[in-house]
């Protein structure tokens, strides 16, 4: 079962005030920058930690009859007593419990399911911040299945797996191997095939059709192989690279490990972020390649890439800045996406004539494809600095010199 946030309610002393109807689709949160949408996702994890990972019942029945049973209590109650403490304490956890639902209120398809689920390890919780980077470990040792089980046994299920995940590709990969040599082909090919997938998977999220995984037996690590390139390891990736990797390795590793299929591990995933790093034409396929490899899970993500919005058909898209709900936007244009949904900000007065010129040689018929280089080169060391809508104009370059240039 697919278990996930059907809606969101938020109100806070601001009068920021919206409420999102989910039913357990994918959102996207956009907006400008500085409109908060790092602390929404924080908030949200905060409050997802609280109702399901939390042990105990954790709802706002709860909470009001724990403030009813300690106020109570502490009526009857002097300071010193040897239960006034606890019954204090009880009283401000839940005080502060039911005000933070009275200013952000989540409805869930099934919580109480979705709580046991995820205390089963059969649904998961995870929050992947904009500065995230893979954590892959390689030892060069082979570790047996059993002892590698034990050991993300003791990892909590909202924290990152991915750690194990070449242990985990090496060790198997071994025992592929080992099953051939017996002469269990069956099984052999049941391994090798599980192995070709995540080739396939590489190939995709690294844009190349050339890439191969490949399995140094000398120094018991996985490289990646690719035309033209020397072999690196998963520790060596760069940081766009390393940003998605860390997301994939870690929700396979924890349906490989908890023994579930892609398609039957659930929960709710939030990425802040998405884009960040990402080469334009990845931008375009990240999200529906995360939501198509694991289809029970909610996926909710903060972006300012139009490359990502118009990416996918079937996700709410919430603006932050206008408090704006919005659909389908996939046949819709980037620069329709950039005005109507990012808008612009304030820019300097270089800024705006730097990005005046690009778009200027980006409209122009006959695309002069090296001064297009020339002025997105001037610009990117300073994309961070720089509001949302910039940002996409210059990505939009990016991606129509890859075009003229034919990648």
């Amino acid at each position: 079962m697919k278990y996930s946030i059907d809606k969101l309610v938020h109100k806070d002393e601001f009068n920021n005030n919206f409420e999102i109807d989910l039913g357990g689709r994918n959102l996207i949160i956009t907006g400008n920058n500085g409109s908060g949408k790092t602390n929404l996702l924080k908030r949200l994890y905060s409050v997802l930690e609280q109702r399901l990972v939390s042990i105990g019942d954790n709802t706002l029945t709860k909470a009001i009859e724990k403030l009813n049973e300690a106020e109570e209590q502490l009526r009857k109650r002097l300071p010193g007593d040897s239960l006034y403490d606890y019954f204090l304490k009880q009283k401000n956890e839940a005080t502060r419990f039911i005000d933070n639902e009275k200013k952000f209120s989540i409805t869930f398809n099934d919580e109480r399911d979705f709580k046991v689920s995820i205390h089963e390890r059969k649904s998961i919780i995870r929050f992947f911040e904009a500065t995230r980077q893979a954590s892959i470990l390689g030892d060069g040792s082979i570790s047996g299945m059993e002892k590698l089980l034990q050991e993300h046994k003791q990892l909590s299920l909202t924290k990152d797996s991915g750690i194990l995940f070449e242990r985990y590709l090496v060790s198997y990969w071994n025992y592929g191997l080992l099953q051939k040599g017996s002469g269990n082909d069956i099984e052999a090919e049941r391994v090798f095939s599980w192995i070709e997938k995540i080739n396939q998977d590489l190939k995709v999220l690294f844009e190349d059709e050339s890439l191969t995984l490949d399995f140094n037996l000398a120094e018991l690590r996985i490289y990646l192989k690719q035309n033209g390139k020397a072999p690196f390891r998963l520790d060596q990736l760069s940081s766009g690279f390393s940003s998605v990797l860390s997301i994939y390795a870690d929700l396979l590793v924890k349906v490989e490990l908890e023994k579930l299929a892609r398609h039957e591990i659930s929960g709710i995933v939030l990425i802040d972020e998405i884009d960040a790093h990402l080469h334009v034409t990845l931008q375009k396929k990240v999200f529906s390649f995360f939501s198509s490899a694991f289809p029970n899970i909610q996926f909710i993500i903060t972006t300012h890439s139009p490359f990502v919005v118009q990416s996918v058909s079937d996700c709410i898209i919430f603006n932050l800045s206008t408090l704006e709900t919005m659909y389908d936007l996939s046949m819709y244009s980037y620069t329709s996406i950039i005005k109507g949904l990012l808008g612009e900000t304030s820019e300097s007065d270089t800024l705006k004539e730097k990005i005046k010129l690009l778009e200027s040689i980006y409209n122009d018929q006959q695309i002069n494809v090296l001064e297009l280089q020339k002025v997105v080169g001037e610009l990117e060391p300073y994309i961070d600095k720089m509001d949302a809508a910039s940002k996409v104009k210059i990505a939009l370059a990016q991606n129509k010199i890859i075009e003229i240039l034919g990648g």
